[in-house]
C-alpha cells in the first residue's frame, strides 16, 4: 500500500502527538519543555516506520567565567549530563539589579555571601564594611562582575553555586 502525501502528514502527525504524551505524560508546564526528541520518519514499501532517539532535557542558565577552573568543570558536568543548557558569560554580560536579586533569592543567600571576597575590587572599594546595605553590595557587584561568585547554575528547579561542581546535580 502507498501513501498519499495527505495521508502520510496525517500519520506522521499523530505518531508526533503520540511521541510527545509517551515523553511527558506527566509535565504540567509543556511550553517551557524543549522537544529534543529526534524523529525520523522512514518509507519503506509506502509504509511509514518510526524511530525516536531522545529524552526529555532540562533547560539551565549558567553564569559562567571560562577563565576559573570550577566554571570550566561545572560546564562539563552539564555537558556530560546532556543538559541542555545557555551560558552567560557574566563578566561581558553582567545580569541586572533585577536578575541578581532574582538569583540571590533562588539561590537563599545574601548579596555578601555570593561576593568573592579576595578580589581587588572587593578590598579597593572596602566592601568588607559590614555598614554596607545589600543595595549598595550589589551595585558595587553589578559595576564590578568579577566580585560575583561563579559558576552560579539556574534551573527551574533552582539555583546553585558550583562551589563544588557537583552541587549543580541536586538541580539538574
Amino acid at each position: 500500500m502507498v501513501l498519499s502525501s495527505v495521508h502520510r502528514d496525517l500519520a506522521e502527525s499523530i505518531i508526533l502527538v503520540k511521541l510527545r504524551a509517551w515523553a511527558w505524560p506527566n509535565a504540567k508546564d509543556r511550553s517551557t519543555t524543549k522537544d529534543i526528541l529526534a524523529i525520523i520518519f522512514l518509507k519503506y514499501r509506502g509504509i511509514i516506520r518510526v524511530f525516536f532517539i531522545g529524552r526529555k532535557y532540562m533547560s539551565a542558565l549558567i553564569y559562567h567565567n571560562p577563565r576559573c577552573s570550577k566554571s570550566r568543570a561545572t560546564l562539563a558536568i552539564l555537558e556530560e549530563k546532556g543538559v541542555n543548557f545557555k551560558v552567560i558569560n557574566y563578566l561581558e554580560n553582567p545580569p541586572t539589579l533585577a536578575e541578581l536579586k532574582g538569583l540571590l533569592v533562588d539561590l537563599g543567600i545574601d548579596a555578601r555571601s555570593l561576593m568573592r571576597k579576595g578580589e581587588n575590587a572587593y578590598k579597593e572599594n572596602n566592601l568588607s564594611d559590614s555598614a554596607l546595605t545589600e543595595d549598595e553590595l550589589l551595585v558595587a557587584m553589578l559595576e564590578n562582575p568579577i566580585l560575583i561568585e561563579r559558576p552560579i547554575v539556574s534551573t527551574k528547579n533552582g539555583a546553585v553555586l558550583g562551589r563544588p561542581p557537583e552541587n549543580i546535580l541536586a538541580i539538574i
